[in-house]
């Protein structure tokens, strides 16, 4: 592969590089703050960036299978034209902060002349009149759409499989799924084939691929990033609710996205005028921490468990103070049954519904697993108990609320599980449930986000989750760069297992 290469050395604009150095120096490795900031200093071309992304593309797709649509003449073209704008001294960088930058979108996001499939057939020529809202935005920034990533069949599963697109790969272990329901942007971005795109998250999409796949994802507070735009679309009301929000390989690179994407939007009417603060000006020894490794019934994995703490030491040794406790409702005797309550009250609408029954099972690779394991687990339950728990919704979000203005941020799993064999996601969600990101799914007024602390003895990433008080996203990013810095952060998947599976 011919690939565009910059010195070790090389400065950027003279300003210090906050992301960790990556160990390859390709510039499909570097973050998107370092390729825009040598862009800005005309050390690299738009046109460099961007075919040296999709030579990688070409190279890792085979093996991974992340990409549903490669825009190459569209990108190409504005890669030229963002090069003639920087050449000539027409590039407006406070207007468009972006230009040049490649960017990769999840396939449930419209992008104008671009297919939006949610991973089903029957969308398969749904090519998309206009940009979703918050695609618009960093459009309008000079970013460059250059692949549309893979989901499992309407963003409802938690590993990415569909008969449409076929099945992603984890880079770091083709065996093993990157996750769902943002697992083809997790997987893509991990290999190098993009530095930054687009997820979306109500219950785990953002951050259990970020876990799985070693990257890092923001899942802002509700009302702060719009839903305008996205398929299938949904009135965003909960009590799971969606967030949209970044993904990549640094958390800089997060921080840099975060205020492109936010704002009020008339798509959206759940979108408010938030003030968003700067994570640089948090101070990390006036925090108060809590954190833990497990729930009462559900134990994660060793070397998960040991991520946290190593995570809480961080906190620690930083000057915050830390307290080992769970949060409320992590201590529930049926924990997977207080989770399950809130999916039956927030079961989509009849017409989703209907869509839904039309597809069928031969539509979607997931679903007889998903139906036969459903099954299994109401058989016994009390159906006015399981009622009887999403009816104290209300109160649950008080408590936590509550339990938040004691404590400034919440250190925990991601997942009970390091990333699972293909067709194992819903044998494990029935057994130790999406509870460890789904509980705080029904908090829209709470940030989270997973960054990668630590790697297991076979070589799989481990994420921490790292929750934030009502809108307090800058504290969020602000312990989430600290733990990159001072963990594991970002490592290259290892290709030497990749070639037998050409």
């Amino acid at each position: 592969m011919q690939s565009t290469a910059v010195g070790v050395g090389m400065s950027l604009c003279g300003t210090a590089i906050a992301a960790p150095r990556p160990k390859e120096n390709e510039l499909f490795f570097r973050s998107a703050r370092q390729i825009r900031d040598m862009l800005k200093a005309k050390e690299v071309s738009p046109l460099e960036v961007i075919k040296s992304h999709f030579e990688r593309i070409d190279l890792i797709e085979p093996h991974i299978n992340a990409v549903n649509f490669f825009p190459k003449e569209q990108a190409l073209k504005e890669a030229k034209e963002a090069e003639r704008r920087i050449q000539f001294g027409k590039a407006d960088w406070k207007s468009t902060p972006l230009l040049g930058v490649p960017v990769s979108i999840k396939d449930m996001y419209e992008v104008e002349k671009m297919p939006t499939t949610a991973g089903a057939r029957f969308r398969s020529n749904n090519f998309s009149e206009q940009d979703a809202t918050i695609v618009r935005k960093l459009r309008q920034a000079g970013a460059i759409v250059i692949a549309i990533t893979n989901t499992p069949l309407n963003h409802s599963a938690l590993e990415t499989s569909n008969r449409l697109h076929g099945r992603t790969n984890n880079p770091y272990n083709l065996e093993r799924t990157p996750g769902g329901s943002s697992g083809g942007e997790a997987a893509l971005i991990a290999a190098g084939g993009s530095p930054w795109g687009l997820g979306g998250d109500s219950g785990g999409s953002i951050r259990l691929p970020a876990h799985f796949c070693g990257i890092a994802g923001l899942v802002p507070s509700w009302g702060r990033v719009s839903t305008g735009g996205t398929v299938p679309f949904v009135y965003n009301t909960g009590p799971f609710y969606l967030r949209c929000g970044p993904m990549a390989r640094y958390v800089e690179d997060l921080a840099l996205m975060l205020p492109i994407i936010c704002g009020l939007d008339p798509r959206d009417p759940f979108t408010f005028p938030l003030k968003l603060r700067d994570h640089k000006k948090v101070q990390i020894d006036q925090l108060k921490v809590a954190y833990y490794t497990d729930a009462l019934k559900i134990k994660p994995s060793a070397d998960i468990q040991a991520t946290i703490q190593q995570a809480a030491n961080v906190m620690r040794d930083s000057g915050a103070n830390v307290s080992k406790v769970y949060p409320p409702n992590f201590d529930a005797e049926d924990p997977l049954e207080l989770e399950a309550s809130f999916t039956i009250l927030g079961s989509s609408s009849e017409e989703q519904l209907q869509e839904l029954r039309e597809i069928g099972e031969e539509d979607d690779p997931l679903r007889p697993e998903a139906i036969r394991k459903a099954a299994e687990w109401l058989k016994g339950k009390d159906q006015a108990e399981v009622e009887a728990h999403a009816e104290r919704l209300p109160e649950m979000r008080l408590e936590m609320n509550r339990f938040m203005e004691e404590y400034d941020v919440v250190l925990c799993p991601v997942s009970a599980d390091l990333a699972y064999e293909h067709g194992k996601s819903w044998d494990r969600i029935y057994q130790t449930g999406g509870f460890f990101t789904n509980l705080f799914s029904l908090y829209g007024n709470i940030p989270t986000g997973t960054v990668r602390c630590g790697t297991s003895a076979d070589g799989l990433p481990i994420g921490v989750q790292v929750v934030g008080g009502s809108y307090r996203d800058d504290v969020v990013l602000a312990v989430m760069q600290l733990l990159e810095q001072k963990l594991a952060g970002w490592k290259p998947p290892s290709e030497s297992n990749w070639n037998s599976r050409v």
